[in-house]
């Protein structure tokens, strides 16, 4: 079963609440997270308990438009293999409303051994409020996106 980033893991990449928010992870994950190379990502959350962590990219904006990477890496593969993957969204900001791009499954940390690409992008869909599409989108489109080198475009 995939795992999704929390609230408070978006909330926390995007600037929108404080870092004493994070829990503490065992030294043993900590260890194991802070050894994945970034490339580029930034760590945002350790969640021992479910065993995985989480980094995003800077949103970029496009034109009245932002995108968003996230990357996820478990600690132990999953049932199907997969021990990562990534996510591509792109926000209309303006009128609330959002897309998943694409999404890669890997069968190693690190983003190595692609085991599924899923390129195709679904129907645009309004954002919920209340989900994670909602705190993806305010960090997304936010202000303080700013703080990663972004210029949001409104």
């Amino acid at each position: 079963m995939r795992r999704r980033l929390s609230f408070l893991a978006i909330a926390l990449a995007l600037g929108l609440a404080p870092a004493a928010a994070v829990h503490a992870a065992s030294p043993e994950f900590r260890k194991w997270a802070e050894s994945l190379p970034p490339n580029g990502w930034k760590l945002v959350e350790m969640n021992d308990g479910a065993g995985f962590a989480v980094f995003v990219k800077p949103p970029e904006p496009k034109e009245t438009r932002v995108r968003l990477w996230t990357r996820y890496e478990l600690m132990k593969p999953d049932a199907q293999g997969m021990a990562s993957w990534v996510d591509y969204y792109d926000f209309d900001c303006a009128n609330r409303k959002m897309i998943l791009l694409t999404e890669i499954q890997y069968g190693a940390n690190n983003q190595l051994g692609v085991l599924h690409t899923f390129d195709k992008p679904g129907e645009e869909k309004f954002v919920v409020p209340g989900t994670e599409g909602e705190t993806l989108m305010k960090g997304a489109c936010s202000p303080a996106s700013t703080a990663w080198g972004a210029t949001v475009l409104h």
